[in-house]
């Protein structure tokens, strides 16, 4: 199996995670029986290539994502594409892995998706329900 977290900065099992799927500079992907991570940088059509991210992820074999947040679309594509999704607020590859094998992240729903791709709360300038998609 192999799982990837959309990350900010290539620091192995300790990147933090970034604030959004689909636009994250790199993808860690992770090996979670030896815990060996590779930091990739995001190949998708975001970043100039031509594949949408949760297609660029089932290329390179990816079968569950570990997001913070993501909108319900990427949900869609990412389950048809053969790709499981967890969500959580951990920090780090490694504090997402330690929750994933032990069960403690919910599996993505489509009401778990960021809502900020259609519009923010006029009164909070809240971002979706993810406190990664808030502006603090």
């Amino acid at each position: 199996m192999l799982i990837a977290a959309p990350v900010d900065e290539d620091r192995g099992l300790d990147s933090p995670i970034a604030g959004h799927f689909g636009r994250t500079p790199y993808y860690a992907m992770v090996d979670p029986e030896g815990e060996t991570c590779a930091v990739m940088p995001n190949g998708s059509s975001h970043n100039g290539g031509t594949l949408l991210p949760p297609q660029w992820l089932a290329e390179h074999g990816v079968q569950v994502l570990l997001c913070g947040g993501l909108g319900a679309r990427a949900i869609q594509l990412c389950e048809g594409c053969g790709i499981a999704v967890y969500v959580g607020q951990e920090a780090t590859v490694r504090e997402f892995l330690a929750a994933f094998k032990a069960g403690r992240l919910p599996c993505a729903t489509l009401e778990d998706g960021c809502t900020h791709h259609e519009r923010l709360d006029a009164g909070t300038g809240d971002a979706g329900r993810h406190p990664r998609c808030r502006k603090d």
